[in-house]
């Protein structure tokens, strides 16, 4: 998906209260063109500041357009926006961008699709991807990539089935809907867990596998609920919507 064409005299302003910002405590409302600032964040809306030339086109067609920027350490507007990103990552929200030609230029755009991020805490290096899904990791490591070494298919698939069981509860936890948290490359963390362990010949499929928090998958195995536990287990995924049947 191309990036959308950008437009002659749209004020920052404008574009903000676009992406559904009050701006109530906008620092310019007399002089809305005097800006100084790179990003905005208003409630759970963000707002960023991006150059076109430099948005990395995506090597193949199925890939995203991507951008880099690193704030800390430029003065009081930088530590500001530093502050942006780390609440991003931190709140796991996704970003709105308006797209600038150059620096002093009037042609911007807001883009209509949002963009995802990941932070580097060393140094400060946030990344922008234009519609990348959100990434997921689990107690076993990365849930959506496939190593460069040799994998098993039985090993594929598992990891196959964990990632859907993180996509399908946007890796929060199905029993006490506690959010995962942001890792420090801008994953989400939670565990997955088999209702009816491998040892005891539960299947490795999809409809055995709930999403925890790490405290209530370590109840899960050693609460002494852990059989009423697994009870409730099986009638959240006999009562949630949507629930596919398997990974194979």
């Amino acid at each position: 998906m191309s990036l959308p064409e950008l437009k002659k005299g749209t004020t920052i302003y404008a574009l903000l209260k676009e992406a559904g910002m009050e701006l109530q405590d906008w620092p310019h409302a007399n002089y809305p063109r005097q800006n100084m600032r790179w990003a905005w964040i208003e409630g759970d809306i963000v707002v960023m500041n991006i150059w076109m030339h430099k948005v990395e086109s995506p090597a193949a067609p199925e890939g995203s357009y991507v951008t880099r920027y690193i704030s800390r350490g430029q003065g009081h507007v930088g530590e500001e926006t530093d502050r942006i990103y780390q609440a991003v990552i931190e709140r796991n929200l996704p970003v709105q961008v308006i797209l600038h030609k150059e620096k002093n230029s009037n042609l911007r755009v807001l883009d209509s699709v949002q963009w995802s991020a990941e932070y580097e805490p060393s140094t400060g290096e946030i990344t922008l991807t234009r519609g990348k899904p959100v990434r997921y990791i689990d107690q076993k490591g990365p849930v959506d990539s496939i190593s460069d070494s040799e994998e098993s298919p039985a090993v594929k698939r598992s990891r196959k089935l964990r990632e859907m069981a993180m996509v399908r509860s946007s890796g929060t936890c199905e029993l006490c809907g506690k959010k995962g948290f942001r890792t420090r490359n801008g994953a989400i963390f939670a565990e997955v867990h088999h209702i009816v362990a491998l040892k005891d010949e539960g299947p490795d499929e999809l409809s055995n596998l709930i999403v925890l928090c790490p405290d209530d998958h370590r109840r899960a195995h050693h609460g002494d609920d852990a059989v009423e536990l697994q009870q409730t287990f099986v009638k959240i995924r006999n009562t949630k919507n949507g629930v596919m049947a398997s990974g194979s």
